[in-house]
């Protein structure tokens, strides 16, 4: 029998969790190039195969980020250009809501990735359970 906790807070005040986390603009910068690679990598023909194979009746996947942008493109719907921008658009939000979705936990430990990350002083605060 599996003893899972009853409340958030019984699991919640013993967890470390490490943010990884950039510079806004160059958070922005490396998510736009991440689409444009996608797109230049063949993500349009990967769709439309995927389209073949059902994409579209599926709930959740035809609504993903990118799938549902690339769906819209290969209709006739948008240009390119304009789903590639609302594809951006929603990955920028995705990542927003993700580090709303972090910023609920008090003891969250932030580490710039801009820079190289020490993970020296990460092992010794796990080891140690102390603070950098």
């Amino acid at each position: 029998k599996l003893n899972f906790p009853t409340k958030l807070e019984k699991w919640h005040n013993n967890l470390f969790i490490f943010l990884l986390y950039s510079d806004r603009k160059i958070l922005l910068a490396k998510l736009n190039n991440r689409v444009n690679e996608m797109w230049d990598s063949g993500f349009v023909t990967e769709v439309d195969n995927l389209i073949s194979c059902g994409l579209e009746s599926g709930y959740t996947a035809k609504k993903a980020i990118g799938y549902a942008q690339v769906i819209e493109y290969i209709k006739g719907n948008l240009t390119k250009q304009e789903a590639i921008t609302k594809t951006q658009i929603a990955t920028k939000n995705y990542a927003r809501k993700q580090i709303s979705w972090f910023a609920r936990y008090p003891k969250i430990i932030p580490i710039c990735v801009d820079s190289k990350i020490n993970f020296d002083s990460i092992t010794e605060f796990i080891l140690n359970k102390n603070s950098f």
